[in-house]
């Protein structure tokens, strides 16, 4: 072959180098493009997604959270049971005198002293008793102090609640899962990782990549060799020396440097073709 065809074997090469680089590179501008043009979070679906888990959980956390809060209501009553005797019959005489006084129901011992209270009133005015004067006068009395009493009964209930031992009320929110900014922060750390990971596969070669690579090598030793055999034998004749590839960089294996898994790795002989594996598909 003639010096002048090894250069120009050499050119074509070089120029095929050029063209499938440039391939690779438009292909990977246009993978980045994509990737920045990545759809950011959508509020209103995490905000609804949230809202969905709700509503099917609603039921199940309620009933959950019922049975958690009265098992620790039963638990603390049984503690202060045990460190005061007779705790539970002290609370229910306390709410049941409560109640009664919100009722304005009056005691024995009460109604008693206002009997007494209006027959001697009787007696001072008429000197003697009965007649309908005592009788207003009983029911004036039992009213007023009804009336006192239950709004005595009322004033004091705040303070019997807020005194009472109470478990507080399970937390059914836990299980709903994280809340929507909790989710949106979730979501965000996701697609930043998704789209870190797919820009290093982008800037990863492809089969274009070591192609190219591959022709731009032999191109340019072509070239070179077809350069030197025209200018020491001229345009029309001379051999050129083309350097022995089995011995360059690139050789039969252009990846020479790389080494396969011992074969016990996977299972595969020493005489399995490895390159052959590593450009398949390019």
């Amino acid at each position: 072959m003639g010096a002048i065809a090894v250069a120009a074997i050499g050119a074509a090469a070089l120029a095929g180098s050029g063209f499938l680089g440039a391939s690779a590179a438009k292909k990977r501008k246009k993978a980045l493009k994509k990737l920045s043009q990545t759809p950011g979070l959508d509020f209103g679906d995490i905000s609804s997604e949230y809202m969905d888990d709700v509503n099917t959980m609603m039921p199940r956390a309620t009933e959950t959270g019922r049975q958690l809060t009265n098992y620790q209501q039963a638990l603390m009553d049984e503690m202060l049971d045990k460190a005061i005797p007779g705790y539970k019959n002290l609370i229910g005489g306390r709410s049941q005198m409560l109640m009664d006084a919100i009722k304005g129901k009056l005691s024995k011992d009460t109604l008693g002293q206002i009997d007494r209270g209006s027959a001697g009133r009787n007696l001072d005015r008429y000197g003697g008793f009965g007649g309908t004067y005592e009788d207003r006068s009983r029911a004036s009395a039992i009213g007023a102090n009804s009336l006192a009493l239950s709004q005595w009964g009322v004033s004091q209930l705040p303070s019997v609640i807020a005194s009472t031992p109470r478990a507080a009320p399970f937390d059914i929110t836990q299980f709903f899962g994280p809340d929507p900014t909790q989710r949106a922060q979730f979501r965000a750390n996701e697609r930043s990782q998704r789209m870190g990971i797919q820009g290093q596969a982008i800037a990863l070669p492809t089969g274009t990549d070591i192609a190219s690579s591959m022709l731009n090598q032999v191109g340019g030793i072509m070239l070179g060799a077809g350069a030197g055999g025209i200018a020491g034998g001229g345009a029309g004749g001379g051999t050129p020396q083309m350097t022995n590839l089995s011995t360059t960089s690139i050789g039969r294996n252009p990846y020479s440097s790389y080494t396969p898994p011992a074969s016990s790795t996977y299972g595969l002989g020493p005489d399995h073709n490895w390159w052959g594996d590593y450009t398949k598909g390019f």
